[in-house]
């Protein structure tokens, strides 16, 4: 009965934007970032960079996907719930 149409559109949004940022990541991680996890230095700054923001935002994208996830079938339960006590109470 309850699709919570936007919430769902949130939640891809939010998986999407981590698929393109672990994918970011790894680009940064191939381009330069290596060299500072292996050796401690920065060739290129950018690459290593671009690595830990997009490292970054893929957790907290992730995590906020999942707990919109979460939350939005909570909420559907919920919503459930007071409709049939609604119904009930009207009978």
């Amino acid at each position: 009965m309850y699709d919570l149409e936007r919430t769902k559109k949130v939640i891809i949004i939010m998986f999407g934007l981590s698929a393109v940022s672990l994918i970011l990541a790894f680009v940064g991680f191939a381009g330069g970032g290596e060299e500072l996890i292996r050796y401690g230095f920065m060739n290129n700054p950018g690459h290593a960079i671009l690595m830990f923001v997009s490292a970054g935002v893929f957790l907290i994208s992730l995590l906020t996907g999942v707990g919109f996830r979460a939350l939005s079938k909570d909420i559907a339960e919920v919503l459930k719930c007071i409709d049939n006590s609604r119904n009930s109470s009207k009978s």
